[in-house]
């Protein structure tokens, strides 16, 4: 069985992505990369601007066997354009060699 791995959930729910990447190695072929906002509410935030540690997830995922690393933006703050955000998050994972 293999199971698609959203970070930003995992991480809201207080539970460690890394360790639960590491624990269903080899049965991880996509990840969902999503940050959230360092604020009360945890809303959702372009990749690289916020509370996920994108370095410690793609490391742990390329160690499980991910193939895929998909950015996926739920929603934006109002007046934010979501296709902004996700030109900011593959800025960041171009600048971090993770996207070529």
């Amino acid at each position: 069985m293999k199971v698609e791995l959203d970070v930003y959930w995992l991480k809201k729910a207080g539970i460690s992505e890394v360790e639960y990447i590491h624990r269903y190695a080899g049965r991880v072929p996509f990840i969902h990369l999503k940050d959230m906002e360092d604020a009360p509410d945890r809303f959702f935030a372009a990749v690289g601007s916020g509370l996920l540690d994108v370095g410690a997830v793609m490391s742990a995922g390329t160690e499980a066997g991910t193939e895929w690393f998909i950015v996926e933006q739920d929603a934006c703050r109002e007046g934010v354009s979501p296709m902004e955000e996700v030109k900011r998050s593959a800025a960041y994972l171009k600048a971090g060699g993770w996207l070529v």
